[in-house]
């Protein structure tokens, strides 16, 4: 009875070794887990343990040591070494994988594990019949000798055969027909040469390959082989010498593997892989990176170079989390990253990288896991992609997402009466948390012209607003943002040429800021909003814009209740119209001070409107032209089909989309929306024109009117009031 032992090797492995391994009498093949019970049955002796091959797994630990056992208690007993290929390498005595003693194979590559069980398991078990055929009993026990010719001619998948010492063929067996194509008849008694190219045979290849085994023992190639056809297979070929008890070379044993398959399957791979390559490189506009299991980058493709400024042999053999910004590496986003692709078998995410120089980009990336030929993870793939420019629309489109709705917030605030104080308040609040700014202020500007008061404000130090005065010099940041009407951007308060700087916001610490005067119905400042940080910054065109239009909704709330004081004084209204304050309840609609539309005799009723009606909005404000957008888009049965940000567009503009209304502001830049209004009405009556503007004066509505409008509102109105004019509902307004 002989037995192969199988010491902790994996369940795959062994299951392999027993559906190849062909069924003989007398051979097993056992698992054992208990490496103490293993050297204990070894030490008995060879009556208790009939082991002919010990296959120790990769997962075994202390090798050497016990290897050494082993060699002590059965220094005849064959072991066959697993390991795996990226594992550390294996502690094992040189000497004893030099002797033939112990061999080493990847634990991946099955077919080898078998081939050398194969050729291990021929030696042993043809050693053992050999020995007792030269016995001079006469009770030899044949069972060894049938063992052998069974084992050799039972293999199919090996090409199993035996040689005398010159070379030439004794045994052949099924394996070597199927592989070969030749009959036993016509190979046995004929010289391997046989199997060998031409090239070969002028190498003599087939002989060093003999005599290589003759001194070491054992001898190994791979190449070409020739079928009795003349084609051609490649082949990895395996002679072992056989010898006697004395030490004389009995012959050999020739084990082939055709290995044509498995080398096609690889070239065609490494065609892929070229082709990939080429694929991967030629891809300017990703950054593709490979990395193995600890993270580290093994490829890296042109598109990487371009991205992130880094070489291949910059990076290569590096962390992948060299790429990654300083927060993330604190928060251990990399490791975090690998870990969940390998969880998830693939992750997405967006987030900053650094360039080499330095700099950030925002990247897209997608990573995934890559398979080795046995299926287990190898390693991953990374691909990023530069979306920095969506990166910077997208927080543009929050930043004036959040910029409208603070402006809106404020104008409802001023729509329901809150008192100045109060307002501004809450305008510096908003401006601040709108732009992320330190500072924030509102001016108001004294009688004399020359000064002017900290009205309302956040960051300053305690005791200043309400007292602090600033005064207007004509050289000052505050004189020059009231003299030029328009805003004043400072990217460096110390280095600016423009102005002194204050000293106030330079005790603050304050780098940059944004300030914008604020102006009554007349034009005229009546203040200054400003916004500051202690932080080097450029601010954005609609940062301003933001700012400018805050500073208009103020000077528009200002004026509004400047006009309400004078308006209780007046004992009768202007000829021909009605002050929405007139009408109603005492007090309703308070802050609409102008909502009127000309008084005219009655008249015949209007052809029904269409059940969609069809508004351009005129504004030389993009913010302001948003509001009244979104607000009548939302609303049933009316659509914006068109914005004008001046007069003269606005005419081109009427003439090619035949709006049903035109919401025209007045104030604008060239053309305004008087004269727009006269040319729009003139061209083609058909349009009605309303007037809109933070002007409340009695004697622009009348303006307006003369020049074809058919009404006028303020901006600081109720919705409502905008709402009903578009559908022609004047009545409930005057």
């Amino acid at each position: 009875m002989s037995e192969i032992s199988l010491l902790q090797v994996s369940p795959s492995v062994a299951e392999h070794l027993k559906n190849r391994l062909p069924s003989i009498p007398g051979l097993s093949v056992e698992q054992i887990d208990n490496v103490k019970a293993l050297v204990r049955r070894i030490k008995a002796g060879p009556r208790e343990a009939s082991v002919d091959l010990l296959v120790i797994g990769s997962r075994v630990t202390g090798t050497n040591t016990l290897i050494d056992l082993l060699q002590a208690a059965a220094p005849q007993l064959p072991v066959l070494l697993l390991h795996r290929r990226r594992s550390a390498p294996v502690a094992v005595p040189l000497e004893y994988v030099r002797s033939g003693q112990v061999t080493l194979v990847p634990e991946e590559e099955i077919d080898a594990v078998v081939e050398v069980v194969l050729r291990t398991m021929l030696v042993r078990i043809g050693w053992q019949a050999r020995r007792q055929r030269h016995r001079e009993s006469s009770h030899a026990d044949p069972t060894n000798e049938q063992r052998f010719q069974q084992l050799v001619a039972s293999v199919e998948d090996h090409a199993i055969c035996l040689l005398d010492p010159q070379g030439r063929v004794s045994s052949w067996n099924l394996g070597g027909e199927h592989i070969f194509g030749y009959h036993p008849d016509a190979i046995l008694g004929r010289h391997i040469f046989l199997f060998y190219t031409l090239a070969d045979m002028r190498a003599n290849l087939p002989g060093r390959h003999l005599q290589q085994a003759r001194k070491h023992g054992h001898a190994e190639a791979e190449g070409w082989r020739l079928r009795e056809d003349g084609s051609r297979l490649w082949a990895h070929v395996s002679l072992t010498a056989l010898r006697d008890e004395s030490g004389r070379l009995e012959g050999f044993a020739q084990i082939v593997r055709d290995l044509s398959p498995r080398r096609e399957t690889e070239q065609a791979l490494r065609r892929t892989v070229r082709r990939l390559r080429r694929i991967l490189d030629s891809a300017a506009d990703h950054a593709i990176i490979t990395l193995d299991m600890d993270g580290r980058i093994t490829h890296w493709n042109h598109g990487a170079h371009r991205l992130l400024g880094y070489a291949a042999d910059e990076v290569l053999g590096h962390a992948g989390a060299m790429l990654f910004s300083e927060m993330d590496r604190q928060r251990h986003a990399p490791e975090q990253e690998i870990q969940q692709a390998a969880h998830d078998e693939g992750v997405s995410d967006e987030r900053w990288y650094v360039h080499k120089d330095g700099s950030r980009f925002w990247g897209a990336s997608r990573v995934s896991v890559m398979h080795n030929a046995e299926g287990e993870v190898c390693g991953y793939v990374k691909i990023v992609q530069d979306r920095t420019s969506d990166k910077h629309q997208q927080d543009r489109l929050e930043a004036r997402s959040c910029q409208y709705q603070a402006l809106a917030r404020l104008g409802h605030q001023a729509l329901a009466g809150a008192v100045l104080p109060t307002l501004l308040d809450a305008s510096v609040q908003a401006v601040a948390r709108t732009l992320g700014v330190e500072m924030c202020e509102v001016l108001e500007r004294l009688p004399d012209e020359r000064q002017l008061c900290l009205k309302a404000g956040v960051g300053w130090r305690p005791g200043l607003v309400g007292e602090a005065m600033v005064q207007a010099e004509p050289d000052s940041q505050v004189g020059y943002t009231l003299r030029v009407n328009r805003p004043v951007v400072v990217t460096d308060l110390q280095q600016d040429t423009r102005f002194t700087g204050s000293q106030r916001l330079l005790e603050h610490k304050v780098v940059s800021g944004l300030s914008m005067g604020i102006m009554d119905e007349k034009g005229q400042p009546v203040g200054i909003l400003g916004a500051y940080t202690r932080d080097r910054r450029q601010f954005t065109a609609d940062e301003v814009r933001f700012v400018q239009a805050a500073a208009n909704l103020l000077g528009a709330a200002i004026g509004h209740q400047t006009l309400k004081r004078q308006l209780t004084q007046i004992p009768t209204q202007a000829p021909g119209y009605a002050p929405a304050l007139d009408q109603g309840r005492p007090g309703e609609h308070e802050a609409d001070v102008v909502s009127t539309r000309p008084s005219r005799p009655p008249r015949k009723p209007r052809k029904r409107r269409p059940d969609i009606l069809r508004v351009m909005v005129v504004d030389d404000h993009e913010l302001m032209r948003e509001g009244p957008v979104n607000l009548l888009n939302a609303h049933p049965g009316i659509t914006v089909v068109g914005e004008a940000a001046d007069g003269e567009t606005a005419v081109r503009l009427a003439r090619a989309l035949r709006p049903d209304v035109v919401i025209m502001d007045i104030t604008m830049p060239g053309l305004n929306g008087i004269e727009a209004t006269r040319q729009i009405t003139a061209a083609q009556p058909n349009i009605r024109v309303i007037g809109l503007s933070v002007h409340g004066r009695p004697d622009m509505a009348a303006t307006m009117h003369a020049a074809g409008a058919e009404g006028y509102l303020c901006k600081n109105g109720p919705v409502d009031h905008l709402i009903a004019a578009i559908r022609g509902e004047w009545l409930s307004m005057g």
